[in-house]
């Protein structure tokens, strides 16, 4: 069995597209099986004594074992031409020779079957040019029958019932190996187009929230929808512009890799939606795509574990990573923008407002509206920070979140 897959496997080592090679194991498994049936016919052709039959047969086995060889060289288009051409004219000798009786013309119809692995999809013209001789070949054959022109060669009795027992158990057996091939090759496709369209899925769930992924499956007019009660979390690395200038960018990227994926797995517990990054930036909202009413305190729980964790983050030069949050609550429109690239999104003032929140926020610091702190004061400790100035905003009370009251 291993010297049946090794003669198999010619040819396969020289290419690299899996679709060339599936052709090429094809092309080299239908080479052996001819071989194999020449031989048994060669048997025959001994057994009754027929000297120029077994010459033909010599010569049959001879140009069809040189497929696997041009596919070692290869020559992979050349070694499915060559198979064609060569079973064409034999085997419409043999039709011929053996008259309609022997059933060799069948395998003629099995040839322009043949054709569709033979070749790739985008040798097309291969394909029907082979196919279009070999239906010439098997009229021909039949017209010679009808004509009663005399056999090429002359066939004793004995040999003919022999062949035409070859044809009834070979075409059986040959359309039965086929009709498995191609049943294998149309449901591994199916399984390929399967695995494919898993991994469009993952990529997509990357991209957009599950909801919006599957609305923009089915609806790719959708553009954005308003939300009334959303919260919005903005974190920033305190002093990254300063350190990161002094190292690798490999080192930088590995950093900020490290440290995301961190504030990623939180998103996944508090059920919030990451937005994007931007930078050294992280932004993370509660409330959307799916609207609920417990948003504002399941941001603030992820923010007060976002401040536990970099705690056992070094930046890459030994000191202590410390990072600035600002949480903002409101209205928000959210959608998917762009055609190229798409990214799901939110705007409005509640954005810029958290973003404001961050930026005027103290390292190591959550800090949160007034709005923020009336939703969650009964159930968190926070400190007021009292009235300051805000890019954009004028003047606004705001507080910093410290822990909470109890265990929530």
């Amino acid at each position: 069995m291993n010297v049946i897959k090794r003669i198999m496997d010619l040819g396969t080592s020289r290419q690299t597209d899996p679709v060339y090679n599936k052709h090429i194991r094809f092309t080299n498994s239908v080479a052996l099986f001819v071989c194999v049936f020449i031989v048994q016919n060669a048997a025959l052709a001994i057994y009754y004594d027929q000297p120029l039959l077994m010459l033909v047969y010599i010569l049959h086995f001879v140009l069809i074992a040189l497929v696997p060889v041009f596919n070692l060289m290869g020559k992979r288009v050349l070694a499915s031409a060559w198979f064609s051409s060569v079973a064409i004219v034999f085997v419409t000798f043999y039709a011929i020779d053996f008259s309609l009786d022997s059933y060799n013309f069948v395998f003629l119809s099995m040839i322009i079957f043949l054709q569709f692995f033979l070749f790739s999809a985008s040798e097309r013209k291969h394909i029907v040019i082979f196919t279009v001789i070999t239906a010439l070949c098997f009229v021909g054959a039949v017209l010679w029958q009808e004509l009663h022109m005399q056999p090429l060669l002359t066939v004793p009795e004995g040999l003919l019932a022999a062949q035409r027992w070859n044809s009834l158990v070979g075409i059986p057996f040959l359309s039965t190996a086929f009709g498995i091939y191609a049943f294998s090759t149309i449901h591994n496709a199916e399984q390929q187009v399967a695995r494919e369209k898993e991994k469009t899925e993952k990529l997509l769930l990357n991209i957009l929230p599950q909801g919006v992924a599957e609305r923009f499956k089915n609806d790719q007019s959708f553009l954005a929808e308003g939300y009334s009660s959303v919260s919005v979390l903005f974190a920033d690395i305190v002093r990254f512009t300063s350190f990161a200038e002094k190292i690798a960018p490999n080192d930088l990227v590995k950093f900020l890799n490290a440290v995301f994926s961190r504030f990623d797995a939180l998103t996944e517990i508090f059920g919030l939606e990451k937005i994007k990054t931007i930078g050294d930036a992280y932004m993370v909202a509660g409330g959307v795509p799916t609207p609920s009413d417990d948003h504002t305190r399941r941001v603030c729980q992820m923010a007060l574990k976002m401040q536990e964790v970099v705690q056992d983050i070094k930046i890459p030069g030994g000191e202590p990573l410390h990072i600035r949050i600002g949480i903002s609550t409101g209205p928000v429109t959210a959608g998917v923008i762009g055609v190229k690239k798409f990214i799901y999104d939110l705007w409005g003032d509640t954005v810029n407002t958290a973003s404001r929140m961050e930026s005027h926020s103290e390292a190591g610091s959550i800090q949160i509206t007034g709005e923020v702190y009336e939703l969650i004061k009964n159930e968190f400790d926070c400190k007021p920070r009292g009235e300051i100035q805000v890019k954009g905003k004028g003047a606004m009370t705001t507080y910093f979140l410290i822990g909470t009251k109890d265990k929530l």
